[in-house]
């Protein structure tokens, strides 16, 4: 009986490990996608962060939303202003709701993250591509 009980206690710290490295690693992807639901019930703003996999250099852009933006004038707001702010990327707006970012420059790994949002009513969701 202990001996069983050892063999599941060391598959649950392999299984554990193996996770635990594998989240790490999925942190970055070359292509990202911005999902938009909802509508903006005020202003506010939510700020992005890029930091390119080997890298310690982190760019933020901050997003301004007006009161009333729906999923899809947020997607083009965050179009245009990402287009303009942050070089060496390509943003597309994708499905009206959607904004596809991807390293453009040479291809290398990126982890993008929300790090601060005031936003009431509209929801801004992450997804990486995965290859």
């Amino acid at each position: 009986m202990k001996i069983q009980q050892l063999k599941l206690a060391t598959f649950i710290v392999i299984l554990c490990s193996v996770f635990s490295v594998n989240s790490y690693a999925d942190d970055y992807s070359n292509e990202w996608r911005i999902y938009f639901d909802g509508k903006a019930k005020k202003d506010g703003s939510y700020t992005l962060s890029f930091q390119e996999k080997g890298s310690d250099e982190v760019l933020t852009a901050v997003i301004e939303i007006e009161k009333g933006t729906r999923e899809n004038q947020a997607a083009r707001i965050t179009r245009r202003q990402l287009d303009g702010e942050v070089k060496g990327y390509d943003v597309d707006k994708e499905d009206g709701e959607e904004v596809q970012f991807r390293n453009r420059m040479n291809g290398e790994k990126f982890k993008l993250t929300i790090d601060d949002t005031n936003l009431d009513g509209l929801d801004v969701k992450l997804k990486k591509k995965r290859f």
